[in-house]
């Protein structure tokens, strides 16, 4: 990671308790690979939240309710249940991102696993009275949840490239066919969402090479 990046975080981040980082950007972006690299770069102990823990429904139920709405040709339903930012516990991430920063402790079972698609992953996570919370997600830009972070970190990415990259990464795990229904999703709800948000980061990196990150703001 390039130095003035971790420069750009460090110096966004107070000295006074837990400071809590977003990193957020589509589907692809290099969100992990990132928020491992900071973990790695950063001066003060931290931890890695990944909002996907979160996710309500296992894959392959998620595919189905999806499917289900579209055939049903419900329109409440389909927005429901294709709107990615739905597919969310957001109150319980909330409330326990709170809980780590208070606490410094987090116990969190029957989580989504993003090797198998499942939600029985058991995570337990500790952090120091000065770490760090570094939390990986999608939709970590709209007001009702930047109000749990100290710095909010965007990864700029082309849709074109992240398409790219999600495919390779999931294509394990999920049809062709499905595939190309989160891509349609992900253009008509998760491109619109960062134009919306884009300007609520407190940082803007340009994460379309990894091996030549860039800092676009500040």
């Amino acid at each position: 990671m390039a130095p003035e990046i971790t420069s750009a975080i460090e110096n966004s981040l107070s000295s006074d308790g837990r400071q809590v980082i977003f990193v957020c950007g589509l589907s692809g972006a290099g969100k992990t690979e990132f928020c491992n690299d900071v973990q790695r770069e950063l001066s003060r102990e931290s931890v890695i939240v990944r909002t996907d823990w979160y996710l309500t429904y296992g894959s392959l139920e998620r595919r189905r309710r999806i499917y289900k709405a579209f055939d049903d040709n419900n329109a409440e339903a389909i927005e429901r249940e294709a709107n990615p930012k739905n597919w969310y516990s957001w109150d319980r991430f909330k409330s326990d991102v709170k809980a780590l920063r208070s606490l410094g402790q987090l116990q969190l079972s029957a989580a989504w696993d993003q090797r198998t698609g499942e939600k029985h992953l058991s995570v337990e996570l500790q952090v120091a009275s000065d770490g760090v919370i570094i939390c990986d997600g999608i939709y970590l830009l709209d007001p009702a949840i930047c109000e749990y972070t100290d710095v909010t970190v965007l990864l700029d990415v082309s849709p074109d490239t992240t398409k790219e990259r999600a495919g390779k990464r999931d294509q394990h795990r999920n049809p062709g066919s499905y595939l190309a229904l989160k891509e349609s999703l992900k253009e008509k709800y998760d491109v619109p969402y960062f134009e919306q948000y884009r300007q609520l980061a407190d940082i803007i990196i340009d994460n379309n090479d990894f091996n030549n990150t860039m800092l676009i703001k500040p």
